[in-house]
């Protein structure tokens, strides 16, 4: 039988590896026994990281949570929050649920990266700055960067990600986010 749970486990990680990491697209029963696995765990200390990942990215993505899904997507939250981990995806949570306060007026950039490398950020905040400035992107997950910032109506944040490379830099990628109001409920 622990043979049995152990490959079980390991197939479902897998899965959300797949999903969460690779961004694959992955059948949407797994997501059913994610949602019995967290769920029976009121603690969560025994759930591996990576099934509360592919779970709230999941649950970002649907049209709408019905009242259990959206208390278990809180309890997840309030984990990965705890643990300092922010990802992108959490904003579209904003319209489907109340967010945590921590998450409100914000946007998330995030960053997905090698292992071998610290990416550097740049960014400013239009109308009112000019200039590029120096900021801190945050390891949230391994190859996974993110960095949160409030914005305000109006406000644009531009961004530039570099990979240095001895004493060169390189631009890996540059963007742009704004406030999304359906998006800071």
């Amino acid at each position: 039988k622990r043979t049995r749970e152990s490959m079980v486990k390991a197939y479902f990680t897998q899965k959300c590896i797949q999903y969460f990491l690779e961004e694959k697209e992955i059948d949407s029963q797994i997501f059913q026994y994610l949602k019995n696995a967290v769920g029976a765990d009121p603690g969560k200390e025994k759930i591996p990281t990576i099934y509360l990942l592919a779970l709230t990215r999941y649950y970002s993505t649907l049209k709408e949570l019905d009242e259990e899904k959206q208390e278990l997507c809180r309890s997840m939250l309030d984990i990965l929050l705890e643990e300092k981990r922010v990802f992108a995806c959490f904003q579209d949570l904003g319209r489907l649920m109340p967010l945590p306060e921590q998450l409100k007026n914000q946007v998330i950039l995030e960053f997905r990266g090698g292992r071998e490398y610290r990416p550097e950020l740049e960014v400013r905040i239009l109308p009112e700055e000019e200039q590029f400035q120096a900021d801190e992107l945050t390891k949230v997950y391994p190859g996974i960067y993110a960095r949160q910032k409030v914005l305000f109506e109006g406000e644009i944040l531009e961004y530039r990600i570099y990979r240095r490379d001895g004493e060169s830099r390189q631009l890996i990628k540059e963007g742009s986010i704004s406030c999304a109001a359906e998006y800071s409920r």
